[in-house]
């Protein structure tokens, strides 16, 4: 009988998609118990979110990470999959400062590198008058590309987005989301961070997997 070889990271990364549990929604503290390893990863699509943190900075106000909600974003799970973080403690008075740090990971569960970029969006605001001096923002750092930036203050918008592409496409990434706001002499309103991770489209990838399956079907033909 012949017998089919299939690298082993893709069996590992497929057993760990087939028994991950889906990101629905919870907090922060809950992501951080449950999802900490590429093991215990949760899955949208076919991504696999792991390895949650947050640090909380000096000189700042220490939100509760059971407060800071995560909710998997599986509007398009398969093309466009994200998460959303949001919360209440992102709404600071005058005076209050916020400067905190999360970090996780994400990969695809096939193991091929099939990311194609990342969008950031961020929504809140001051009510937009100049003379609101509060201000946020939002830098993403990635252990692939360097750092992406977003940013809020007196008269902006109250709806910024950026995105960034890999190039060349990637299996994962580690992402640093660094919020850093102050309420200035009014208040300021982070009320959520979205973050979203698409992927290659559909007709490059059956072409990948096939060029995959041409190399499976040349090695069975050495061996015999």
């Amino acid at each position: 009988k012949r017998m089919m070889i299939v690298p082993l990271g893709l069996l590992l990364l497929a057993s760990c998609a087939l028994a991950s549990p889906l990101c629905g929604s919870g907090t922060l503290a809950a992501f951080e118990a449950n999802y900490t390893s590429l093991g215990t990863a949760c899955l949208i699509g076919d991504k696999l979110f792991y390895n949650f943190n947050m640090v909380a900075n000096d000189g700042s106000i220490v939100p509760d990470s059971t407060d800071i909600n995560l909710a998997g974003d599986t509007r398009y799970p398969i093309t466009n999959p994200g998460l959303k973080i949001s919360s209440g403690e992102f709404f600071l008075f005058a005076g209050n400062t916020l400067d905190v740090t999360i970090t996780y990971n994400v990969a695809t569960a096939s193991g091929s590198p099939l990311l194609e970029d990342y969008s950031l969006v961020m929504a809140g605001g001051n009510g937009g008058l100049s003379r609101y001096t509060g201000f946020g923002t939002v830098t993403e750092s990635f252990s692939n590309i360097g750092p992406l930036q977003v940013s809020l203050g007196p008269g902006s918008a109250s709806n910024v987005g950026a995105h960034v592409a890999f190039n060349p496409y990637i299996v994962g990434t580690s992402v640093t989301t660094h919020l850093v706001a102050s309420a200035g002499n009014n208040h300021m309103d982070i009320s959520y961070i979205q973050e979203n991770f698409s992927e290659i489209p559909e007709p490059y990838a059956a072409v990948l997997i096939g060029s995959g399956l041409v190399l499976l079907g040349l090695r069975r033909k050495r061996v015999a």
